[in-house]
């Protein structure tokens, strides 16, 4: 059934109705005029508020994964090395920040680093993503 094979029958709607007499196609047309102008002026206030907010969000996940996934990391490796006996709980976390002072960027190329700072930012990220989204 197309729109203009929609017919209101005056038996069915007994108070009187705004659009009644108009066409289908005009009653449509205003509809969606006045959602396209809503939605023009929502975007206009809030799209530069929620890009912002969303920029945000990935700064503060890239900065807490950052501060939290190199102790997380080491005190992993060293729980996981003091489990199997290969070394000491302390004597690994001493070797895990001597590494991470002394060659950064190696330590930061290392598997466990990595696989914890993408949980950590991914995580904090969806959670203040979701967060800033739904307060807009």
């Amino acid at each position: 059934m197309t729109m203009s094979e929609v017919a209101i029958s005056p038996s069915v709607v007994s108070v009187p109705h705004p659009f009644l007499g108009l066409s289908p196609e005009f009653i449509l047309e205003a509809v969606l005029h006045k959602a396209r102008q809503l939605v023009g002026r929502f975007q206009d206030r809030h799209e530069g508020i929620l890009v912002h907010s969303l920029a945000v969000d990935v700064a503060a996940a890239t900065t807490a994964a950052a501060c939290t996934a190199p102790m997380v990391a080491s005190l992993d490796q060293a729980i996981v090395q003091n489990a199997n006996g290969t070394s000491t709980m302390w004597r690994s976390v001493r070797a895990s920040m001597s590494l991470m002072t002394a060659s950064p960027l190696a330590y930061i190329k290392t598997p466990q680093f990595k696989w914890l700072f993408l949980v950590y930012s991914s995580t904090y990220l969806a959670a203040n993503a979701t967060d800033s989204v739904s307060a807009r």
